[in-house]
């Protein structure tokens, strides 16, 4: 549980110092290897190494989801256990797992990336997996994370909708199929948020 914690610890983090290295334009087109997306006429410039970043911190980010959805027990309070994060030697004893949740949230859907858009779809299965367990949360703290996500799901919903994943068979065909949206994932623990409170099964915090 230790591991998880250190590894949440460190996605919270990421697009903290490297905000400013993601460019929408091609400014950068000439000093490093990039991968540049075009949607609706507009260009998105992604470095291989942000490419590398995003994904792993998407692989770590799944790592955690499904160890909460498959390892922990449902009557386990998730918001104290994530809490957790900012208590150990030197840490912050005021940290505040949704609040550090929705900072990430806004830095990185800035970001007109598949890696962002990655991470962003699995933040929002976190939640739905924490509305899936006992929580201890600040009500006005878990609706502007819900919020920071909505605005998250419009700013991106260009990519998202035209986003298809391509898997090869074993006859070396291509087949697609097309993944949920980051819109469709928000709207479901928007609405399980919802029914926790109503139902409160939520733990109700001061902020």
């Amino acid at each position: 549980m230790a591991l998880m914690l250190q590894i949440l610890s460190e996605i919270l983090d990421y697009g903290e110092e490297k905000a400013s290295s993601f460019s929408t334009e091609d400014e950068d087109i000439e000093r490093q290897e990039v991968d540049v997306s075009e949607f609706n006429g507009k260009k998105y410039v992604s470095s291989s190494k942000q490419q590398y970043d995003g994904k792993l911190q998407a692989a770590l980010l799944s790592l955690c989801v499904m160890i909460c959805n498959t390892m922990i027990s449902a009557d386990t309070d998730l918001g104290l256990l994530f809490n957790k994060i900012g208590t150990g030697d030197g840490g912050d004893h005021t940290f505040n797992f949704v609040r550090n949740l929705k900072e990430m949230v806004e830095r990185i859907s800035s970001h007109r990336t598949a890696e962002s858009l990655a991470i962003l779809k699995l933040t929002t299965n976190m939640v739905t997996s924490m509305m899936q367990h006992r929580g201890s949360y600040a009500n006005d703290e878990l609706d502007s994370l819900m919020v920071a996500l909505s605005n998250a799901s419009k700013a991106l919903s260009v990519i998202d909708g035209s986003m298809v994943f391509a898997s090869q068979q074993d006859d070396g065909t291509m087949t697609r199929k097309t993944a949920k949206t980051l819109a469709s994932l928000v709207k479901e623990a928007q609405e399980l948020v919802d029914e926790q409170k109503k139902n409160h099964f939520l733990d109700i915090v001061p902020a």
